[in-house]
This record gives C-alpha cells, sequence and structure tokens, in this order.
C-alpha cells in the first residue's frame, strides 16, 4: 500500500493532453475503480459519503443530455457532451480511489501520500519559479500544461504540508502515524521550507484565482501557525520563518516576474479578462433560457460560439458552468454537495491529528474560492480533498462504533 501511495502522489501531477487529458495516476485509479466495482457487484466494499449527491448528478448530467438530444439545437453535440461525461468521470474516480486508500489506517497512509506528495509539489515548485525568473516563462504549468490546474494542485500541497506537521506534532510517539523521528523533529522548519517552495510556485503561475485561493487556504489554516505551549525555541522558528518568507518575497517581486504585470493589468481591457466576461454573460443567458435542466452536459463551448460569437472555451467559472449545462437542478446538487462536504470536515474530527479536516476543510473552501475563476470541478485535486474527508469519516466511525 505504501507503494501505492507514493506511485500516486508522484504520477498524479503529470498530465498529458491525448485526444482529452489524462493523469499519469489514472491508470492506478482506473485498477482501483475495477476493484471497487467488482467489490460493490458482490457487497463487500464500504461506499464512501457523499455517494448519494454524486448519483443524483449522474443522473442529472444524463438527463440533461438526453432531453436536449430529443429537440437538438443546432450547436448541440451528443458525442461531445457523452466525452464530457467520461471525463467528468475518470475525474470523480479520483474521490473513490483516495477514499478506498485512506479509509484503514488514515493517518499513516495520510502521512505516506502526503509526505510524498509535498515533496514531489516542491520541486516543481522551486522548477518552475527557476524557469520564470531566470528563463523569463510566464505562467507556469508545471506538469500540468495549465496554469490554473497546477496552482491549484498546489494549493491543495499548502494544506496537506500543514496537515502533515500537525499530524506529527499530535503523534510524537509516531505510534499512530509513523513517520521517522527526524521528520517529527524537524517539522517546522521543514514546513517553512516547503511553505516557501510551494509559495513561489503559486507566484509562478501568475493565476490570480489561485492567489485567491490561497490567500483562503492561509487563513483557515493560520490555526495550526499558533503552538499549543509557548516556549522559546518556537519563538525563534517562529520569527526566523517570518523573517525568510518576507525575504523571499521581497526577492522575488524584484525580479519583476510577470505576476506583477499580469495583477496590474487586472480590469484594463484586458483580452483574457474581456473574453472571460463575455463568457460569463452567454453562461447567464444558457441558465435563463434552459433553467431546469441546462443546454446539456459539455455543450457550453459550441453554445457560447454559435449565439455569443464567444471563443471557444469552457466558462472559468465553476457555478455558471453548472448552472448553463445542467440548470438549477445540477447547480443545487453540486453546492449541496460541497456544503455538505464542508459542514462534514468541521464535524468529523479524528482521535489523533484531528488537523485533517481543517487541513482538508481549507482545501475545499479554497476550491469554492478559485471556482469563481476556474471549472475546479474538472480538477482531480478537488476530488482527492473529498475523498480524504469521507476517508475521515470512515475511520470516525471505526474509533467511535454506532
Amino acid at each position: 500500500m505504501t507503494t501505492l501511495l507514493c506511485a500516486l502522489a508522484i504520477l498524479y501531477p503529470i498530465h498529458r493532453t491525448i485526444g482529452v487529458n489524462v493523469s499519469f495516476g489514472d491508470p492506478i485509479v482506473a485498477l482501483i475503480a475495477l476493484r471497487l466495482t467488482f467489490g460493490f457487484l458482490t457487497g463487500r466494499v464500504p461506499v464512501p459519503a457523499f455517494v448519494s449527491y454524486l448519483g443524483l448528478l449522474a443522473v442529472t448530467v444524463v438527463a440533461s443530455l438526453l432531453v436536449n438530444a430529443i429537440v437538438p439545437n443546432a450547436y448541440f453535440v451528443a458525442a461531445d457532451g457523452v466525452t464530457e461525461a467520461i471525463k467528468l468521470l475518470a475525474v470523480v474516480m479520483w474521490l473513490f480511489a483516495t477514499f478506498w486508500l485512506l479509509r484503514v489506517d488514515t493517518q499513516r497512509r495520510f502521512l505516506t501520500f502526503a509526505t510524498t506528495s509535498v515533496l514531489v509539489a516542491a520541486l516543481w515548485s522551486l522548477y518552475t519559479t527557476y524557469m520564470n525568473i531566470f528563463h523569463s516563462a510566464h505562467r507556469m504549468t508545471g506538469p500540468f500544461e495549465n496554469a490554473n490546474i497546477y496552482g491549484n494542485y498546489l494549493v491543495l500541497n499548502v494544506t496537506m504540508a500543514f496537515g502533515v506537521s500537525h499530524l506529527l506534532q499530535a503523534d510524537p510517539s509516531g505510534r499512530v502515524a509513523g513517520g521517522g523521528a527526524w521528520l517529527r523533529r524537524y517539522r517546522s522548519p521543514l514546513l517553512i521550507l516547503a511553505q516557501l517552495a510551494l509559495l513561489l510556485g503559486i507566484f509562478s503561475t501568475g493565476s490570480r484565482g489561485t492567489l485567491l485561493a490561497y490567500a483562503t487556504a492561509i487563513v483557515v489554516c493560520a490555526r495550526f501557525w499558533f503552538p499549543r505551549r509557548i516556549v522559546f525555541s518556537r519563538l525563534l522558528v517562529g520569527a526566523l520563518g517570518l523573517a525568510l518568507t518576507a525575504a523571499t518575497i521581497d526577492w522575488y517581486f524584484s525580479q519583476h516576474p510577470f505576476l506583477v504585470t499580469r495583477v496590474e493589468r487586472t480590469g484594463e481591457n484586458e483580452r483574457s479578462v474581456d473574453d472571460r466576461l463575455a463568457l460569463w454573460a452567454a453562461a447567464r443567458d444558457a441558465f435563463y433560457t434552459h433553467p431546469i435542466i441546462g443546454i446539456g452536459y459539455g455543450q457550453f463551448r459550441y453554445y457560447a460560439s454559435m449565439t455569443h460569437g464567444t471563443v471557444e472555451k469552457v466558462t472559468h467559472e465553476t457555478y455558471l458552468s453548472f448552472a448553463a449545462e445542467l440548470g438549477l437542478i445540477g447547480l443545487v446538487l453540486f453546492i449541496s454537495m460541497i456544503a455538505a462536504v464542508l459542514v462534514s470536515s468541521l464535524r468529523w474530527r479524528l482521535t489523533v491529528g484531528d488537523g485533517l479536516s481543517t487541513m482538508a476543510f481549507a482545501f475545499v473552501l479554497a476550491a469554492c474560492v478559485q471556482a469563481f475563476f476556474n471549472n475546479v470541478d474538472q480538477f482531480r485535486s478537488l476530488w482527492i480533498a473529498i475523498g480524504l474527508v469521507a476517508a475521515i469519516g470512515a475511520a470516525r466511525r471505526q474509533e467511535i462504533p454506532g
């Protein structure tokens, strides 16, 4: 299981477009999905929380395609709708895979997966920062081919780094979560270094939505910065961490990176902003004209291009995307599911490492913020976080029978 967790953490961020966008971790998830399907058919597999919302969303996706296929509009392309539905199923399967991998021995397995993932993400961050600063490469995408998805992945690892540090602090003997003694001893400086590397990586993406998501995650995770006991060594580490962070940020912006230009020109007749506003207006009109079941899943690009003359792109806004393609039914179901995840992450606590729930809450909330600027439902990281929350719920039920 350790090998599987490490392999998934290493391969997950590597994305390539082969007709559709795929992750190198998808084959592992597919194998887990086959295992779960067999177990489900034989009645021997536990079902994660939130599956009822997913089932209703799946029904809504199918219904939106069937209803619009009966009397198709000129923009309706059934084959692409089916392809997009399969892509959604593929990313949702990461929820089930995460749940299956972490529901047993949750703390130990989380520590393995998250530590590996944070290390990999930090290395990618340092590489993209180097390319951004010293080779003037704008809007770094890392291994993802998309800066927004890359930024979302880095924010996930920002929260997981906090989760790892908290878990090591809550389990100083390593009896529950394991981990090397050196990792527990140096958790604070390692956390600071990881956070600095990830922050620089986030800067290198030039993604304004990611910056807002990062700020949200940091505010929620701020509780992890405050030690339970005030001792001189912790105050010293904290002071050095703040000084190092300030110096790192000052150095980065003194290099005049692309991020500065991108933020400064926001709202000043920028092409990307104008395109996005046009897409949002088209999505709003699609909802107004098809308020119940939408224009059909995966159809927005064609609808917007044909009816509003926009670029043929997705909405770059999750909530408007659901409203346009799945109508009020799909929008309410998606928001209800996210609300259930957030509430559950606040309620479910493990005996050791209770901060993992806060970490999951921080990322899901950050994703909700980024959802105003990107289609985060298509990002695997969101479903990984939801799978973690479901796994925490399952582990909690094992700790507290009945």
